[in-house]
């Protein structure tokens, strides 16, 4: 009766499901000198992300702020009677209040049991950070204090270390035994008491806070969050069944999974947190490649040159560091723009990172890419060929009208359509010159027709040179690769050919 039904409670509940299944398989293995290492080790950068999402949940970075004369007004107008703001509400709101604060609070005990403070102290440190917070809320114009979060803080951490004290002490004397818990889809994965701990908490941690983070960003998108949030679960749960789907779901998604037209968020949009999700599951699924199986030194060098070059242009546009505002994040013409440009080298990176994880246990690692990469292209033709037919003829070559494709950042110019069409097109070469299959050879040859069609139709002269050294380099290292030579030169001959016609009439025109 009192309750809410929300789409976002389907993932939050599922989360739980997972976290407490894992805590009650592997509770007993745990260790109280082993675990309190690991948190130690870990405790400035989990303060720091833990500082920083209570300081957002306070709204310090939503609100805007007022001056100390309104923040003494709303003081005077603030209730200290405890538990006055819950009996003046519904249950629902007064047990989600208090619910949320005293799980706020309760990373305070799991800090003092950490460094062996007592539960005084505990308690004493979440009042600090409770009076800051309440002190914080009165410089906000739509929110009020509440002297009742400060009791309930209090308990909350003296509460969490004495129950944390409490687990270990009853789990120190169970055996520890060294269980191994078979992935039917995946290679086995040993638990805690024989596997690296830290590792295995890195990887849990990172999997929570991804998780977390992307239930935050899909509450406040205004485009159907529930379906992107069954887009997402649907993605993670194919990466953690099996990895190797996200070096064809990540190539695939690239051109097409675009809602900023609808949306307008450019900054932090879908695809990114679509990465967030399929590389976190990614790594957590799998192991470091062998060092063999790294490529060349020379590679490796090309993009930690790029990465420096990235930093130091990135660093020039932030620095100094300009205020936040209600533009920061919605203007190409805000620094922190560089930001937007810089995170895309930084996903590469990653993503680089997976693959050859991926690439030196699964030798069809590339049929993976190679197929992603064609889906994507293949839907980003169809969507640039409909926009032809509808906007300027499809046989009408005279036109002024230029294609821009299911790229919305091309409103502001660039090469993105034919920059993307170069990058994919030996993709798509590679698969139609080394099949065997008559079939795939004639749909891989419509698709190259409709494929230099898109291109063409770009007018974009820089486009038609590097799409003419892209396919030109793309059947070069096809044809010298192993296999029967006469074959693939009968098949690069046709494709060359039929692409020229379609290309040079386009040109004429």
């Amino acid at each position: 009766y009192t309750g809410s039904s929300q789409g976002l409670s389907v993932i939050t509940r599922a989360l739980g499901s997972y976290v407490g299944a894992l805590l009650w398989l592997h509770g007993k293995h745990l260790d109280e000198q082993q675990m309190k290492i690991i948190l130690k080790r870990a405790t400035f950068a989990l303060a720091a992300i833990y500082l920083l999402g209570v300081a957002a949940i306070a709204g310090w970075f939503s609100h805007q702020w007022q001056s100390i004369d309104a923040a003494k007004v709303s003081f005077e107008q603030t209730r200290l009677l405890p538990f006055y703001y819950h009996y003046y509400t519904s249950e629902a709101r007064a047990l989600t209040s208090a619910v949320s604060i005293a799980a706020m609070f309760a990373p305070i005990g799991v800090l003092a049991w950490v460094w062996g403070w007592s539960r005084f102290t505990a308690a004493a440190l979440a009042v600090f950070l409770a009076l800051i917070i309440e002190t914080s809320r009165l410089f906000f114009a739509t929110t009020h204090a509440d002297p009742t979060n400060l009791l309930i803080a209090a308990f909350a951490a003296w509460a969490t270390a004495s129950l944390v004290a409490r687990l270990f002490s009853s789990t120190a004397a169970a055996p520890a035994t060294n269980d191994v818990i078979t992935d039917q889809t995946g290679p086995p994965i040993t638990a805690i008491a024989t596997a690296s701990p830290s590792l295995i908490s890195r990887k849990h941690i990172t999997l929570l806070l991804a998780t977390g983070f992307s239930a935050y960003w899909l509450a406040n998108f205004p485009v159907q969050p529930l379906w992107l949030a069954t887009v997402f679960v649907a993605c993670a749960v194919a990466a953690w069944l099996k990895p190797i789907f996200i070096v064809a779901l990540i190539p695939a998604a690239l051109p097409v999974f675009d809602l900023a037209p609808w949306s307008g968020r450019y900054f932090l949009d879908e695809f990114d947190i679509l990465l967030l999700v399929t590389l976190v599951v990614g790594y957590a699924r799998s192991s470091p490649a062998p060092s063999s199986a790294i490529s060349s030194r020379l590679l490796n060098l090309t993009l930690g040159l790029l990465l420096v070059s990235f930093a130091i242009s990135t660093a020039r546009a932030l620095i100094p560091l300009p205020a936040l505002d209600a533009n920061s994040f919605t203007s190409y013409f805000s620094s922190f723009n560089a930001l937007r440009i810089g995170k895309g080298l930084v996903w590469a990176i990653l993503f680089i990172g997976l693959y050859r994880r991926l690439a030196a246990r699964t030798p069809a690692a590339f049929q993976w890419l190679a197929w992603g990469t064609t889906l994507g292209l293949a839907a980003t033709v169809i969507i640039t060929v409909r926009e032809k037919a509808l906007f300027g003829g499809l046989l009408n070559f005279a036109s002024d009208y230029r294609a821009t494709g299911p790229f919305s950042a091309i409103h502001i110019g660039g090469a993105f359509i034919e920059g993307y069409l170069a990058a994919a097109v030996p993709f798509l070469i590679f698969l139609t010159v080394r099949t065997q299959s008559w079939f795939q050879r004639i749909a891989g040859s419509a698709l190259l027709l409709a494929t230099t069609y898109a291109l063409m139709v770009t007018v974009s002269r820089n486009g038609f040179a590097a799409y003419a050294v892209a396919c030109i380099v793309a059947m070069l290292a096809t044809f010298i690769g192993g296999g029967s030579k006469i074959r693939r030169a009968g098949v690069i001959a046709v494709l060359a050919g039929t692409t020229l016609a379609v290309a040079v009439p386009i040109f004429k025109g």
